[in-house]
């Protein structure tokens, strides 16, 4: 009796085995879709490496970023793939956001436009997220939607 031959099925990133960030997850997403492309079309996954990938110039993904180009959580997550924790940290540095000294001035403008994005989310979590900003960039998001 011959056996049924199952084509494969891509990858899907729920389907990753244990917990793999950042740049392995991106290498090994790319090692196994090699091989799985090459067993569908029929031939033997070789031992070759996967291709190399240009290094992404990570000032203009964060500039992207913050114009909303990759959208918001999960969806950014997906869309920045291995680059995300780079690219986020430089949206972050951009923006203003995480630990700085009290007396710098802050770009609430900046701030405002990224809450009106979506990238600070909504209700407690966007408090929580400005901190001490709230209070002025919630103002001024209410500005610049009236």
């Amino acid at each position: 009796m011959e056996r049924q031959r199952v084509p494969p099925q891509p990858l899907r990133e729920h389907e990753l085995p244990g917990q793999i960030y950042g740049s392995q997850r991106g290498a090994y997403i790319g090692r196994a879709q090699l091989w799985y492309d090459r067993m569908g079309a029929g031939g033997a996954a070789s031992a070759s490496p996967a291709p190399t990938v240009p290094s992404p110039d990570i000032d203009a993904l964060a500039r992207e970023v913050i114009a909303g180009k990759y959208g918001n959580g999960d969806d950014r997550r997906r869309a920045l793939g291995a680059n995300y924790g780079r690219v986020q940290a430089r949206v972050n540095e951009i923006l203003g956001a995480g630990a700085r000294p009290h007396s710098q001035v802050v770009d609430v403008d900046a701030l405002a436009r990224a809450v009106i994005r979506g990238e600070f989310g909504n209700g407690e979590e966007r408090k929580r997220r400005l901190g001490a900003n709230y209070a002025a960039v919630q103002r001024r998001v209410n500005e610049l939607l009236s």
